[in-house]
């Protein structure tokens, strides 16, 4: 049975919007070939509570889908650091 969960994005603001654009899709594939895609949401660019590497703000997308675990274990190995 598929559970529902919800991915937030952080994506550099200052990336080109080529680069932004082909992370969004990417991760919009993998839940896509994995599980099926609820909702998707551009919440725009926020201020951070915490600098991450120097940097006071993100482009914020959250993502909605349903899926087996295994695809989390499949992006969290493509999304890590």
């Amino acid at each position: 049975m598929a559970t529902l969960y919800d991915l937030m994005l952080l994506v550099d603001p200052n990336a080109p919007e080529e680069r932004q654009s082909e992370i969004v899709g990417n991760v919009r594939s993998a839940i896509e070939g994995g599980g099926s895609l609820v909702g998707e949401h551009d919440w725009g660019t926020r201020r951070l509570a915490y600098e991450i590497d120097h940097r006071p703000e993100a482009a914020y997308r959250l993502f909605q889908f349903e899926a087996e675990p295994a695809l989390l274990e499949r992006l969290q190995h493509n999304l890590k650091i």
